[in-house]
């Protein structure tokens, strides 16, 4: 597991993963969030489909809104990009801080 974010409850949280340089064009990336490893049903599920220019990496980003609905406390982020014609995939976990709005 990577290094956590920590973010405040309806805060933005911009997203990028990337594959050691290699060129993601027909990968997908499925990103959740979830209360632990185990759960089987997501918080949050979302597709990022945009690709940066050089086609290493895909962006996007949770929205306010979606933070906003999100539990205080610690949670997994979890990002895999794979392609399923080649069987290729990479996963990605890092810890979720959510601390509620307005408190430092």
């Amino acid at each position: 597991m990577t290094k956590g974010t920590e973010i405040k409850q309806g805060e933005s949280l911009d997203l990028e993963y990337s594959w050691d340089g290699k060129d993601l064009t027909g990968f997908e990336c499925e990103v959740m969030v979830k209360l632990a490893l185990e759960d089987e049903a997501p918080l949050v599920q979302l597709s990022l489909t945009t690709l940066a220019e050089d086609k290493k990496s895909f962006t996007g980003m949770l929205s306010k809104d979606t933070t906003d609905g999100l539990p205080i406390g610690d949670l997994l982020l979890l990002a895999e990009i794979k392609k399923d014609s080649t069987g290729q995939g990479r996963e990605f976990h890092q810890t979720l801080r959510v601390s509620p709005q307005g408190v430092f």
